[in-house]
């Protein structure tokens, strides 16, 4: 019996040709899209896009309140990284730049290429590029007095960083995952 395998993200083994290679050697066959694992500074799911508050000038970061660990939505761990506009500048003024996905998608296709050439990979899988919503971004690394002024701004560059990935790998060989974790906890009511 054939099965299909898909996998969603993160696979902590290092780097993207590792995981690249430990898929194809181990689900030769079940897959059609292969992520390159989210590793080094993108294995902790959203908390990466921190820097891409940090580098806005008029941005700074603040403690979040903390919650007992048994509320804490990270179980007890430390919580992401929070940002606000600094007091006297307008929220209508944050833009941001490079948020690193293009970047990482394009040095990852290359890994992905290679071994697909070399045949370490099904000849028709796509590489899989996770990406996190606005909503979960700006409502992890966002203090919530200003996420209603600072999405929009986000989702933009995230929207054009999508355009970057089209424009520059071939469409045939990618698939856009969205990671949905932060949603589906805020329907299922407990966000």
């Amino acid at each position: 019996m054939t099965r299909n395998i898909a996998l969603v993200g993160s696979i902590p083994l290092g780097d993207a040709g590792a995981v690249f290679e430990a898929v194809g050697d181990t689900l030769d066959g079940m897959v059609r899209r292969v992520p390159d694992g989210e590793n080094a500074e993108r294995l902790n799911w959203a908390h990466w896009q921190a820097r891409a508050f940090e580098r806005i000038p008029f941005v700074e970061q603040v403690t979040p309140e903390q919650e007992p660990a048994a509320l804490a939505p990270t179980g007890g761990r430390d919580p992401a990284p929070q940002f606000r506009v600094k007091p006297g500048f307008p929220t209508a003024a944050v833009q941001f730049g490079a948020l690193g996905y293009a970047e990482s998608a394009r040095a990852s296709y290359a890994v992905f290429s290679e071994l697909r050439k070399a045949g370490r990979l099904p000849k028709g899988c796509r590489f899989q590029i996770g990406m996190a919503t606005a909503l979960s971004v700006v409502g992890q690394h966002v203090d919530e007095r200003f996420q209603e002024a600072i999405e929009p701004a986000y989702e933009r560059r995230l929207l054009e960083e999508i355009d970057e990935i089209a424009a520059t790998l071939p469409n045939r060989d990618i698939a856009i995952q969205w990671n949905l974790a932060t949603e589906l906890s805020i329907i299922e009511g407990h966000r």
